[in-house]
């Protein structure tokens, strides 16, 4: 369902409509009513009218819930006509439409970054097992010292000046 653009009086007989509304109108010598149109939420509508009336020249926010969990916001604005009549200015929007896009560009989203977590899984195990390694190495090397081992030694190779650093520590401590 698409939006609903419509101009109307204060008794809801409909004036003008953005697309052809067919209805139960008996008579076609006066304007469809609002309520008898073939259109759920122009009969809800109709049926808000009396609590939401604005003040001629202002706008107000419309938010409509039809029995079928459709949920419709929009603004009506109330305008003069020249005579004893107002005329209301009405544009209404099924949310469904309006949030579907951020709707599918939040589940896109979601699909690529689990995409790219997987895709980085492997990289980071990799990077998680070099780095290890060394450390292991130091970790035998201060098991042997704990062990008044001071023969073996154990210089592990890495590209983290840190591990490199505590490799020298641990070469010294055996002297």
């Amino acid at each position: 369902q698409g939006s609903e653009l419509v101009m109307f009086d204060d008794e809801g007989q409909l004036i003008a409509a953005a697309r052809e509304l067919t209805g139960n109108v008996k008579d076609s010598h006066t304007l469809p009513r609002l309520d008898l149109l073939n259109v759920p939420i122009l009969k809800k509508l109709y049926e808000e009218m009396p609590k939401q009336k604005p003040a001629i020249g202002t706008q107000q926010e419309l938010d409509l819930q039809l029995t079928d969990d459709a949920r419709w916001i929009g603004y009506l604005t109330a305008m003069p006509s020249g005579s004893e009549h107002t005329y209301y200015l009405s544009l209404l929007l099924p949310t469904d439409s309006l949030y579907a896009p951020a709707r599918n560009n939040a589940l896109e989203s979601t699909y690529v970054t689990l995409f790219m977590l997987l895709i980085m899984l492997p990289c980071v195990w990799y990077v998680a097992k070099h780095t290890a390694r060394p450390l292991s190495a130091l970790k035998q090397s201060i098991e042997a010292i704990r062990n008044f081992d001071f023969e073996e030694e154990i210089k592990p190779l890495s590209r983290i000046l840190e591990i490199n650093e505590l490799a020298d520590a641990m070469t010294s401590m055996r002297l």
